[in-house]
């Protein structure tokens, strides 16, 4: 019966002699005041997006937690809410991934625009940033791109300096396939 109302509304009743208009608009006030909500609309299908906030003890410790909305706000306090925006693909550049989060009750609106950079010029080989076989990376065991070394096969580490085999670099260090680090003592 009321699905048609603006979000943020609410129907109340009032007595036949009007006798508690007063008290409901009193009542509803406050409520508006001591209340913050935000909403978001329109979100993209392959993107998710997660409001969170910081709501000043209304949660233990004032820790931010996932929640649209603060209740028992005091009047003049600033109540900063989050979103955390996540593509859960690469998004089609020609193709609007826009949505829009507004408070409730204000006249305001902020339009966000998401685009995924899924490739990084710098790791294309040609980029000024990109070295083939790098020497940064253990003597060429790897490409250096966008100041990060990329492993041949059968090398890791932070700097290739592991063979997957067990060796491992002149300096007797190296990284296992599980990350740990590895010193080695040549007998």
């Amino acid at each position: 019966m009321f699905s048609h109302l603006r979000t943020g509304a609410s129907v109340e009743t009032l007595e036949k002699d009007s006798e508690n208009i007063m008290e409901l608009i009193k009542a509803r006030y406050e409520e508006i005041t001591s209340t913050i909500k935000v909403k978001v609309d329109n979100v993209p299908q392959d993107v998710s997006v997660t409001i969170k906030s910081r709501c000043s003890g209304e949660f233990s410790g004032g820790q931010e937690v996932e929640t649209d909305s603060c209740n028992n706000v005091d009047l003049g306090r600033t109540v900063r809410f989050a979103a955390e925006i996540q593509a859960r693909r690469c998004l089609n550049d020609t193709v609007d991934h826009g949505f829009t989060v507004s408070p409730i009750g204000l006249n305001q609106t902020l339009a966000v625009k998401v685009e995924t950079i899924c490739e990084c010029p710098c790791e294309q080989d040609g980029h000024a940033d990109f070295e083939a076989d790098s020497p940064s990376c253990s003597g060429g065991n790897g490409d250096n791109a966008c100041g990060v070394c990329f492993c041949h096969e059968g090398f890791s580490g932070t700097s290739c300096e592991c063979n997957d085999s067990g060796q491992v670099d002149e300096g007797g260090q190296g990284e296992d396939p599980n990350g740990k680090h590895v010193e080695m003592m040549r007998l």
